[in-house]
């Protein structure tokens, strides 16, 4: 009688925010395809956005712990957030040995430390992933005992120690990746824009832009306007409006298939998170970056930076961002279809399909050597 395959277990973290908790999510996705040889657990906080979109996968398995951001200054917060790094380091090392992972895999994000640094102690093999010209904190101290990094800038290579590092892009989903027949048609009379503030919203972006649409809806600029508010900011921008509906301006709090948004849109107004970039990249979409002024080490700017270098976006500093500033970005673009044309054939530089089949290869490579 033939004996049945072991199965392979593996551990996937990240969270916090939708630049980290997506390439995991994705990642895990794909592992859990094969269900008949491959588990795989989530770790994350029950408490972040994580577990809301971890639980709608029945195939992923969610594991807690309760662990968060480092307090930047000397207090009492810091004193306490360093019992919780032990705390949730130690349940981290009972995850570990109850399940006996094949792997771990971080992709940034305070969480996933504990994690990985339990698997470093117990002598499993560990990948991180990260998706920034400057890598986080997390990354750049736990790349010292990592066997394999994976990265999506060339740029982030200099800031990390280790001897095995790969330039694969982003882990995104298939559904952001449009066939190779299907082109963008700029020469519509209608042009669909999309505005979105990252995972969790921006309502400076949100107030800007509303204004500005609201100006051009009236002005007879034809125009089909989606604007993803955050759920924290919807009710807000809502007022924007002052009780008027108008069909061409859409508010909505959360786009869950944001790829469907992507595709059809003919240009994009958004952060620049590395995870936000790969996914306008992806569905060939023009853009207009206003990075986060407070990211880390500045890194928003920088990785917005690098799009427009390459003709395929223009990076608008949130402190010169106006109504008038961004009325007339956008017009200009609005009247030069073939600068569109140009910035959606010049994404192709950026767009990696193979990013998510490459990173999983070589995870589970990982996992058997």
């Amino acid at each position: 009688m033939k004996k049945n395959k072991k199965k392979n277990v593996y551990f996937i973290t990240g969270g916090k925010t939708g630049g980290h908790i997506y390439p995991a999510l994705s990642v895990a996705l794909k592992l859990s395809e094969d269900e008949n040889n491959n588990k795989v657990f989530y770790i994350g906080n029950k408490k972040n956005m994580e577990y809301e979109l971890v639980k709608k996968y029945p195939q992923l398995q969610f594991l807690s712990i309760d662990f968060d951001g480092m307090p930047r200054k000397i207090s009492l917060k810091l004193f306490l957030w360093g019992f919780k790094l032990i705390f949730s380091t130690l349940k981290s090392i009972f995850y570990i040995l109850k399940y006996n992972p094949d792997a771990l895999l971080g992709t940034g994000g305070f969480i996933t430390f504990p994690t990985l640094f339990a698997g470093y102690v117990l002598n499993k093999p560990i990948m991180i992933h990260d998706c920034d010209t400057v890598p986080g904190l997390v990354s750049r101290v736990v790349s010292r005992f990592a066997k394999k990094v994976s990265l999506n800038f060339e740029e982030a290579k200099k800031f990390l120690k280790c001897k095995n590092i790969k330039i694969n892009g982003n882990p995104i989903r298939n559904e952001f990746f449009t066939e190779n027949n299907i082109k963008k048609d700029f020469n519509t009379d209608c042009l669909n824009i999309l505005v979105m503030g990252g995972s969790q919203g921006a309502m400076k972006i949100n107030e800007v832009s509303v204004n500005v649409f609201k100006k051009l809806l009236n002005q007879g600029y034809n125009l089909k306007v989606v604007v993803q508010t955050g759920v924290k900011n919807y009710e807000k921008t809502l007022e924007l409006l002052e009780n008027k509906t108008n069909p061409n301006l859409i508010l909505k709090p959360y786009l869950n298939e944001i790829w469907n948004e992507l595709k059809n849109a003919h240009l994009v107004i958004a952060r620049s998170g590395s995870l936000s970039l790969s996914e306008i990249c992806a569905t060939s979409t023009p853009s207009i970056l206003i990075p986060y002024p407070f990211a880390a080490a500045n890194h928003q700017e920088k990785n917005a930076r690098e799009l427009e270098k390459a003709n395929c976006s223009i990076c608008l500093c949130e402190r010169d961002l106006t109504c008038d500033v961004l009325e007339k970005t956008i017009v200009d673009l609005i009247n030069n279809r073939q600068k569109l044309v140009e910035m959606s054939q010049n994404t192709k530089i950026f767009s990696k399909p193979n990013a998510l089949n490459d990173i999983v290869c070589e995870f589970i490579g990982l996992s058997q050597n």
